[in-house]
């Protein structure tokens, strides 16, 4: 390799021993790339990028401790460097030694006056901390300095946990939209939380606004569909993915989306015809798990024969998936595969214990399999929710004896 040539020729050739200690990570040989580095710092101990490289990867790989013992062995001059401040800011936190790390990222902040980056690190840590007043003021502050920061979602994560409600994770959201123009990230997040906030019409009317912004956006769209079905805006989603895939043709995640938005406004027929469609045209969707689950589910009544065929393929492509499960099996049970349609009823049911859709189904397939009386037992906690299925559901209860 000629990597291996240069060190040869060149011992401590920098660029060369750090690409090849990339490749020794790639490879899954973390032991080759220690060795590697360690011998590199031996031989040039005024090297500060052989000990900023080693740092970093133990962090990366979990061994904060060692990530923080290698750093403080520096000199100090090499200590000093704002890249090795960083890693062992970032490794005292992953430590648990918040004080120390806030000690260390606030020097950073004071060395690169410029950078977002101490900010985004403190902010995560006085979430740690539960300091509420330090932690909005530096994420406010980094997020004014570099909205598009890949460190951004992390550091605003950790700070929205700190709140116990949706009304104060708004207020702070609204400030970041304050800080940063209305970053467009930070709007679709206002509109999750105004979802979370049970104001859908809220949420709908701001991501319109963005979508005008941002048309072409596949992920926006995604978020303005996704909010008008949860504020039971359907009629209108289809006209907007109509006039999207009037404008992408090609697109088949837009068309999977309007088959789904089709069907829920009781166009089956068409939702079922789009979607198979696109199993033909498109050879990337045969092997799409949604899609594929999609399909089963509403060939269920009509042909249960190609359901089931498309059921286990949709397992095939994703076998954690409690959707997926629950299609399958109440299909299996349907088809005289009683036991193993359970068994998947009785996982996705586990894995998704709030959802009660998945719930009837699983009290449907007990009745299959003449356990009616778990069945009944099932039932009755769901009558205490809203879903769907409740009359198809009460139904079957009174079928049981109420």
């Amino acid at each position: 390799m000629l990597l291996e040539q240069v060190v040869t020729a060149v011992p401590g050739h920098v660029e060369a021993t750090l690409a090849l200690a990339e490749l020794d990570e790639y490879g899954g040989d973390l032991r080759g790339q220690e060795q590697r580095l360690r011998a590199a710092m031996d031989a040039r101990p005024e090297e500060a990028r052989f000990r900023l490289a080693l740092a970093r990867s133990y962090l990366r790989h979990g061994t904060a401790e060692q990530s923080r013992t290698l750093v403080q062995s520096a000199p100090e001059r090499m200590r000093q460097e704002p890249e090795l401040m960083l890693v062992l800011g970032q490794a005292q936190a992953a430590a648990g030694d918040l004080d120390l790390a806030v000690k260390t990222l606030q020097a950073l902040k004071l060395k690169t006056p410029d950078s977002a980056t101490p900010n985004y690190l403190l902010a995560a840590v006085y979430a740690e901390q539960e300091n509420i007043p330090a932690m909005e003021e530096a994420l406010v502050t980094a997020a004014a300095m570099a909205p598009r920061s890949p460190l951004m979602g992390s550091a605003l994560d950790r700070a929205l946990a700190q709140y116990k409600g949706s009304s104060e994770q708004l207020a702070l959201v609204q400030r970041l939209l304050g800080a940063t123009d209305n970053a467009p990230r930070l709007l679709g997040l206002k509109a999750d939380l105004l979802l979370a906030h049970g104001d859908g019409a809220g949420a709908v009317r701001l991501l319109q606004d963005l979508y005008a912004d941002y048309p072409d956006d596949l992920g926006v769209l995604h978020k303005l569909v996704d909010a008008q079905r949860a504020a039971n805006a359907t009629a209108e989603t289809v006209q907007v993915l109509e006039d999207w895939l009037a404008r992408h043709p090609a697109d088949a995640t837009g068309k999977v989306m309007l088959a789904e938005v089709l069907v829920d406004v009781g166009r089956v027929d068409e939702g079922r015809m789009l979607l198979e469609g696109l199993m033909e045209s498109d050879a990337a969707l045969q092997s799409n798990p949604l899609v594929l689950n999609n399909l089963a589910w509403l060939l269920r009544e009509t042909d249960p024969g190609r359901a089931l065929g498309y059921a286990e393929r949709a397992l095939r492509a994703d076998p954690t998936a409690p959707a997926i499960k629950d299609t399958l099996g109440i299909l299996l049970v349907r088809s005289g595969q009683v036991q193993r349609g359970l068994t998947l009823l009785e996982e996705a049911t586990r894995e998704q214990p709030t959802d009660a859709t998945i719930g009837y189904h699983y009290a449907e397939g007990l009745v299959g399999a003449d356990r009616s009386a778990e069945a009944r037992a099932l039932l009755l906690n769901l009558m205490t929710r809203e879903f769907p299925e409740r009359p198809a559901a009460e139904a079957l209860l009174r079928r049981l004896g109420g």
